[in-house]
């Protein structure tokens, strides 16, 4: 396991204030995220190495590393943004489009998942990003959501990706997956980005349900044998296990 040292001058302050929020850095080109309630650095890692035996893009979510930073424990990973981008969240397009700045309490004035979920595509529509595109992305998001158990995927680690220069968008690689599989121990958390029932957001795009991907499941054994073995068993991983079965 790779060890860092980074100074408090690096500390990046984020605007989100969530139990996920964990301290974090930015130095070059790299995050570095120490846990803060539970493993979210395992959690970030063993996620990860999930997706690499799985159908989706290696492109469409965020490379891992399990570490040490400044003598705890945490994860690194590389930023996603390339020249002339920013990240902009689902809340500040909400705030774009509408110039209010409560979407959370917006979405629950609607009566269920498939309608907020109507909603969010009418904001991605208004800023001119393709529907089929981001369609197939958040199903994708919101498939994993439910695999992984991720209680966390709030309004701030979701959303587009806006190139200054071309004035053209893009859909992010799904991260922030920390705060999966109980790592917080939070037993009787549930999903919060449509719903407070992860099968609910599921169906929320319609039946019949369409897998978004696919996973290699004798190779993501394989993988999840390699991690026990060089990091211990811990109850993320078996958490992780029984959700394959």
């Amino acid at each position: 396991m790779n060890s860092y040292r980074i100074e408090d001058k690096y500390e990046y302050i984020s605007r989100t204030v969530t139990d996920g929020t964990q301290r974090k850095y930015k130095k070059g080109n790299y995050f570095y995220k120490i846990n803060k309630t539970g493993n979210e650095g395992y959690t970030e890692y063993l996620v990860y190495r999930l997706l690499c035996k799985s159908t989706i893009p290696q492109d469409m979510y965020v490379k891992y590393e399990y570490c040490r930073i400044n003598d705890r424990l945490g994860c690194r990973s590389k930023d996603f943004l390339r020249e002339n981008e920013q990240f902009m969240t689902i809340r500040t397009i909400y705030e774009r489009v509408t110039g209010n700045i409560d979407l959370s309490n917006k979405l629950m004035t609607m009566e269920n998942a498939a309608q907020r979920l109507q909603y969010i595509v009418r904001l991605i529509n208004e800023i001119g990003l393709s529907e089929k595109d981001f369609l197939k992305y958040f199903r994708m998001m919101i498939q994993l959501d439910w695999l992984i158990v991720n209680i966390d995927r709030h309004e701030h680690n979701y959303g587009v990706i806006y190139n200054s220069k071309t004035g053209k968008f893009r859909t992010t690689p799904v991260f922030d997956n920390g705060m999966s599989l109980n790592t917080d121990r939070k037993e009787n958390m549930t999903a919060c980005t449509l719903s407070g029932s992860f099968e609910e957001q599921v169906a929320a795009f319609g039946y019949p349900i369409v897998p978004a991907f696919q996973i290699d499941y004798k190779a993501a054994e394989t993988e999840l044998k390699r991690i026990e073995k060089l990091y211990g068993k811990h109850r993320e991983l078996n958490l992780l296990r029984s959700r394959l079965c």
